[in-house]
């Protein structure tokens, strides 16, 4: 399973026999690996642009967007970002 190759990639070859299990379900139930052990707790969101700092909007904007994507990976919650 390459999605399962790719996670496990980054991260120490000794956690790969308690990883991969894990991932494996979140394929099996959410169609993709979120690692969920690693989200941080709380809530995650997205700040109004002007509070990034940048030298161009673009820039601020792609940070948004980073910040808004992790909304997708919360469990209870649906992804309603376009494209997500």
């Amino acid at each position: 399973m390459i999605a399962l190759q790719n996670a496990l990639r980054y991260l120490s070859e000794d956690l790969h026999a308690v990883l991969a299990p894990e991932f494996v379900q979140e394929i099996r139930d959410r169609g993709r690996i979120y690692a969920y052990r690693y989200r941080p707790a709380g809530r995650l969101y997205g700040k109004p642009v002007h509070e990034y700092k940048g030298n161009c909007l673009e820039g601020k904007a792609f940070q948004v967007m980073i910040d808004r994507r992790g909304l997708c990976t919360e469990p209870s919650t649906p992804c309603s970002t376009p494209g997500g």
